[in-house]
């Protein structure tokens, strides 16, 4: 027996694999979508965090508030600061975040950064101010696109060789002969 031969009785139909492989596949896509859209959305909180650090200019704020926001079962404080730009003029901001219980009590001394050319847009200078909502889309969105991908590039892999097994331990069957168990 040839090497093609042998080789053609190791790998299962194309016919009976490919609806197995293509659904595989599809599962895998299905599952790779969605996280790939909340990196996309990690990139763009990565982005626009960058853009905003490269300008963005640190002073000395004051909280006045802790704003409550409800929702259905919890709620989270809010800090509302203020702060005074190079020009001597003061602003007032709210945090990108909210804590429970509350992060900063109304009169502590907080860092911000600020951008110079629109000063209403500042924040905390503080990790989880700037740079937690691109962690939290990466790391949501790492899983489905790592199983996804394995589901489109490693799993037909697997059905394929499985398949191939089977077919190799079946003996045919004749006409009239009985199955032994």
């Amino acid at each position: 027996m040839s090497t093609r031969e042998t080789n053609a009785l190791n790998k299962p139909s194309k016919v009976r694999t490919s609806g197995w492989v293509k659904a595989a596949r599809i599962v895998g896509i299905l599952i790779t979508l969605p996280g790939l859209s909340g990196l996309g959305f990690g990139i763009y909180f990565f982005v626009r965090t960058n853009r905003f650090l490269k300008t963005a200019v640190k002073t000395e704020a004051r909280v006045l508030d802790n704003e409550r926001r409800s929702s259905d079962s919890d709620s989270v404080y809010v800090p509302v600061f203020s702060f005074v730009d190079k020009a001597g003029k003061e602003h007032h901001a709210r945090s990108s975040w909210g804590f429970y219980p509350p992060k900063y009590q109304v009169g502590d001394s907080i860092s911000v950064l600020y951008d110079p050319q629109d000063p209403g847009k500042a924040d905390i200078d503080s990790f989880t101010n700037l740079w937690l909502a691109s962690v939290i889309a990466f790391v949501l969105s790492a899983p489905p696109v790592v199983f996804g991908l394995l589901f489109i590039f490693v799993v037909p892999i697997i059905i394929v060789r499985i398949l191939a097994y089977l077919e190799k331990k079946k003996k045919p069957v004749h006409a009239g002969e009985q199955i032994s168990k």
